[in-house]
């Protein structure tokens, strides 16, 4: 995965590989209920984040790409996170793209943006043939993010015990889609 890059920057955001250097940002991220209410819906406690932490890192080192913090790349200022990673859906291994930012910054159009460098990287750095993203039915500002990415609903299934939409873009249908940011 040589053409994966450690860092990237969008016009809005600098995303740094994810590590235990960001604890605490994600912990407390984690931890609020408004974040967690589409990602499994319980806060996760400090050891819950730091295994999480640790598993995204082991992915890293497996796969050659992952997840990345997201920072505002004026200020600073901790935003989110977003990245890729091999997920099974109903038996089939898959790469999701997954965001997810601190309340504050929803609606800015952050998530698509870092979204469309993701995809990006996923069909030109890792040469993959298709990535997925899914979330949870009524999650509107979400499966929009999808929607702005070409991302296409393909179906609902079952994950972690609760009904999710999937949705799925191509390397193909990727070259011909116009990403809306904001």
């Amino acid at each position: 995965m040589d053409g994966v890059p450690q860092r990237f920057r969008t016009a809005r955001l600098a995303a740094t590989p994810i590590g235990m250097s960001r604890f605490g940002e994600l912990a407390e991220m984690n931890q609020d209920e408004r974040v967690m209410e589409w990602l499994g819906g319980t806060a996760a406690d400090p050891d819950e984040t730091r295994a999480w932490i640790d598993e995204k890192v082991a992915h890293w080192r497996r796969c050659g790409f992952g997840m990345w913090v997201l920072d505002d790349a004026q200020t600073g200022a901790f935003v989110g996170r977003a990245g890729l990673q091999h997920a099974d859906v109903q038996g089939v291994d898959e790469v999701e793209l997954l965001y997810a930012l601190r309340p504050e910054f929803w609606g800015r159009g952050l998530a698509t943006e870092a979204g469309a460098e993701l995809l990006g990287i996923a069909f030109s750095g890792a040469s993959l043939p298709s990535v997925v993203a899914y979330t949870l039915p009524h999650n509107a500002r979400s499966r929009r993010v999808m929607e702005k990415l070409g991302l296409a609903y393909e179906r609902e299934f079952t994950h972690e015990d609760r009904t999710h939409v999937l949705y799925r873009v191509t390397a193909a249908q990727a070259r011909t889609t116009v990403v809306t940011i904001g």
